[in-house]
């Protein structure tokens, strides 16, 4: 049964009070009414709060602080942020200067932007250098959360050693062949809903639903899938960040908690998507004297983090993307046709579909 409405709400009122007074007569704008009107407001917003705290104490109706505690009495904790994970190439000119060791902590750093502003990097690992060795290649971890630490290839070319002290080769010079990756703010509300929903699976370890699982307790994983060579027993499962990225540091980090998860005696190779970046078309038709660029700006933000939802090899449907639309602005925005693609789009089992808001075009 639907809660009273505000009108409901009212007319009750009204007929109590020319119930106890039926010579009462109510006229809009009266005192009497204004009585009335006042207290079915607040009556209305007394159920609209009961009502959402209610809903609250549901997974699926749950939001932000309420979903935390949700998912914290489920026993799955909110993400408060992940660094990002690289790695990096280490080259010296000469073996001059010998054998040595760059400890775990040596810190690494991009270039200062305009703002003076850059993002650093630790060794995982120590990298001990033979006498005759000129280059080595190692995993770095992102001194801060979020995507900040995101940088693109061949821009972190600094060595700066921090408390761990400098390199004991001053002719050693650093850089990251690929981009970082995994860089996040708090989890969203949608990666937290669905880890904790998945979390009940994770109890049975040693299941294909257990290595999807343990895959995402890698704070920068945010996606992944699996196919089973039911011939063989092998796993591949596929994994990467929300923005589709992935790289080498984030296969070694999915690889080393996969023995916690995946059946024993069991292969789980494990693989980075690829990026599969979609150009969009769509024709939206809104109500008159509405805000077009604004709608336009928040329907391809609405486009690009509902394909950001995608698995690596799972279908871009056409409708997913009418759907994103839609649902910025019930009220005028009446309809969206979606030109490109013409058809869903099916990736690769390795392929994970992404779009941006540049790819974007409207009509």
């Amino acid at each position: 049964m639907a809660s009273p409405s505000w009108q409901d709400i009212y007319d009750l009122g009204r007929y109590v009070l020319q119930a106890r007074r039926p010579t009462m007569v109510v006229n809009v704008g009266d005192v009497s009414d204004g009585f009335i009107a006042g207290q079915a407001t607040m009556v209305d917003a007394s159920i609209g709060e009961n009502a959402a705290r209610f809903r609250s104490t549901y997974l699926d109706g749950a939001n932000q602080d309420d979903l935390t505690q949700e998912a914290g009495d489920r026993g799955t904790d909110r993400f408060q942020g992940a660094p990002s994970l690289g790695s990096v190439t280490l080259n010296r000119v000469s073996t001059a200067f010998g054998a040595g060791t760059l400890p775990a902590g040596f810190v690494i750093a991009a270039e200062p932007d305009e703002s003076g502003a850059f993002s650093s990097y630790t060794f995982d690992v120590p990298v001990v250098w033979g006498a005759l060795d000129t280059t080595k290649t190692v995993n770095v971890t992102c001194t801060q959360d979020g995507p900040q630490g995101d940088a693109a290839p061949n821009t972190v070319t600094r060595m700066i050693g921090g408390d761990v002290g400098t390199p004991f080769d001053p002719t050693i010079t650093v850089t990251n062949p690929t981009r970082f990756v995994g860089g996040a703010n708090q989890e969203s509300d949608e990666d937290l809903r669905a880890r904790t929903k998945g979390a009940f699976l994770t109890q049975a370890r040693g299941t294909e639903s257990a290595v999807i699982q343990g895959a995402k307790t890698v704070k920068q994983v945010k996606r992944a899938s699996d196919i089973v060579d039911f011939t063989t027993g092998v796993v591949t499962l596929y994994v990467s960040d929300s923005a589709g990225n992935s790289n080498a540091a984030m296969v070694d980090a999915v690889a080393a908690v996969m023995p916690l998860w995946a059946p024993i005696d069991s292969i789980v190779n494990v693989v980075g998507a690829d990026l599969l970046i979609v150009d969009i078309d769509i024709s939206l038709t809104v109500r008159a004297n509405v805000s077009i660029p604004a709608i336009i700006d928040n329907v391809r933000k609405a486009i690009v983090s509902r394909l950001a939802l995608l698995n690596p090899g799972e279908t871009l449907k056409r409708e997913f993307i009418s759907a994103a639309a839609l649902s910025v602005d019930k009220i005028n925005i009446t309809g969206c046709d979606v030109n490109t693609p013409a058809a869903s789009v099916v990736p690769s089992t390795n392929q994970v579909i992404r779009t941006t808001t540049s790819n974007i075009t409207t009509s």
